[in-house]
């Protein structure tokens, strides 16, 4: 259950992801930071408590991914943990050798998913539904939404779908902010529909983090809105004077 948004705005590419899952599972609450070694490139993400992978990840190559359960898809008990895709690929240097990987079988060994993947002026959908794999590209420059839920996936889709285009009807193309992005869309609940929110909340499940990756042309900058965070910010609807993690693009 997830929300992702890919807007240009007046101070870069935003991309903004709120991860829905069960109350019970944590995650670490930092960011982790590393280098490759093998193709000279930085990256970071945020770490899941369960199996350390994450769901969105950023790299100096300014490539962003962010991953997507498919619940309307069958899944296998002994499959390996989708977190693992997106720390093993953001370590790749270009969105043709992340593809390649994939093509060879790297997500196919999970239970079905969407993959976004966003750099080099593309943005582009993997999917793999457990016996089916496909690619995509969307047109880079218009605003899009990606959203997955376990509970009414279809009506929620429509809701969340229309509530970004709302939002975009009233907003100026290339004169919102990502600080507004976060204020006015992904920290917005529906008070008489919070399960199908965009801020989602449930008996057993909410949402859980947001992050999001503004890119410059120069560099990029990763902001983490933990578990912990998110209650008091949430409240307030203002994200002022929070830091950001910042990658320069090499």
């Amino acid at each position: 259950m997830c929300t992702l948004t890919i807007v240009s705005t007046a101070d870069g590419l935003a991309i903004t992801m709120n991860r829905d899952e069960q109350r019970t599972r944590a995650e670490i609450g930092t960011l982790l930071s590393g280098w490759s070694e093998e193709h000279q490139l930085s990256y970071c993400y945020p770490l899941d408590g369960l199996h350390g992978g994450t769901w969105m990840g950023a790299n100096s190559h300014g490539i962003v991914l962010a991953l997507l359960n498919r619940y309307q898809s069958p899944t296998r008990p002994d499959a390996e943990s989708r977190g693992l895709i997106i720390s093993e690929l953001i370590r790749l240097p270009s969105l043709d050798t992340m593809l390649n990987t994939l093509r060879k079988g790297l997500g196919q060994r999970c239970n079905p998913f969407e993959l976004i993947l966003i750099g080099d002026a593309r943005v582009v959908e993997c999917r793999w539904d457990g016996s089916d794999y496909s690619c995509h590209d969307h047109d880079s420059a218009m605003p899009r939404m990606f959203t997955s839920s376990s509970v009414n996936a279809e009506s929620t889709a429509i809701l969340r779908g229309n509530l970004f285009q709302v939002w975009l009807a009233g907003n100026r193309s290339g004169m919102v902010t990502a600080k507004t992005i976060l204020e006015e869309l992904h920290l917005r609940q529906e008070l008489d529909d919070p399960s199908s929110s965009i801020l989602m909340s449930r008996e057993h499940s909410h949402t859980k983090s947001i992050s999001q990756v503004l890119v410059h042309p120069d560099y990029l900058e990763f902001l983490y809105l933990t578990e912990a965070m998110l209650p008091t910010i949430a409240a307030a609807r203002s994200v002022d004077n929070l830091p950001r993690h910042r990658i320069n693009i090499a």
